[in-house]
């Protein structure tokens, strides 16, 4: 089932006041900016045998020089659409340095959150879990058995308001893992964005998969394998990466894993997640 995620938890009016009151940092976000190419502007490549003239190099025709051409390039229209994905199972719902492991996942992905709007890059933000659903608990049609539970703050179509901060600051923690069909979930979301790079940022504590291990971990692998294809498209790129906290164990299954240091400040957290953001766009640039 697909749940609009609502106010679950009394620490959401807090989170959303605190996290709300901090701007994004500077350097994060022109590190993002840079990574995404916006502003970029267009280079003149001098010293070529042909192209166009450049005129401050013609002196050197009389001595007999050919290299008197430049040419401009201009810079690769790319757009991009991002889906912010959170582990809500309940093994985050463990201390971890006065917090809880829930609480710094989803504020690692606010964080993401701000950077992506103020760069005006579309996104999504969706919590994901599971459970064990007995018969009456859940609307008619659905079988009952372990269901994946994605909680939508925030769609692509949704602007990032008060309504989809409070949203994303009431994500809970609770039940279980099923990273296959969540996996499988999240890249048909992504791929029907129209955009030349959909990226889709999977924040997890490890444990991949926990619950139904054999069948998720089946079904996880082949939607890595598919995602790691899609990546290699000149064009409707569709690359995964995973942020771990204090892990990069989900590299075992194929996970592309940016490994953020829990004993690092949060700004740390934030900043070791764009720079390995921007490390995979250029490298996606450069395939």
């Amino acid at each position: 089932p697909v749940h609009h995620a609502s106010h679950h938890q009394t620490t959401s009016t807090d989170r959303y006041l605190q996290w709300s009151g901090q701007l994004p940092s500077h350097d994060a976000l022109h590190r993002l900016r840079s990574a995404l190419g916006i502003n970029r502007r267009s280079a003149n490549v001098p010293n070529l045998p042909n192209g166009r003239l450049h005129g401050s190099k013609l002196a050197r025709v009389s001595a007999g020089g050919r290299r008197v051409f430049r040419r401009v390039e201009k810079p690769s229209k790319r757009s991009y659409a991002v889906l912010i994905g959170v582990d809500l199972s309940g093994s985050t719902c463990r201390e971890d340095g006065g917090h809880t492991v829930n609480d710094v996942l989803v504020e690692l992905a606010w964080r993401q959150a701000e950077l992506l709007d103020a760069c005006g890059i579309p996104f999504q933000i969706v919590g994901h879990t599971g459970g064990w659903h007995r018969e009456g608990s859940i609307p008619d049609g659905f079988p009952t058995g372990t269901t994946t539970d994605l909680y939508v703050a925030k769609t692509f179509a949704e602007r990032w308001d008060p309504g989809a901060k409070m949203a994303t600051a009431a994500f809970p923690a609770c039940s279980q893992n099923l990273d296959g069909q969540t996996m499988q979930a999240y890249i048909r979301m992504l791929a029907s964005q129209r955009a030349t790079d959909r990226l889709l940022l999977y924040y997890t504590d490890g444990a991949m998969p926990a619950e139904d291990a054999t069948r998720q971990e089946r079904i996880l692998r082949s939607e890595l394998a598919l995602a790691e294809a899609w990546s290699k498209r000149r064009d409707h790129r569709l690359t995964v990466v995973g942020v771990g906290y204090g892990t990069d164990s989900p590299t075992e299954y194929g996970l592309d894993t940016i490994l953020v240091d829990r004993h690092e400040p949060i700004a740390t957290q934030v900043a070791i997640v764009v720079d390995g953001l921007a490390e995979r766009i250029a490298n996606s640039i450069q395939k």
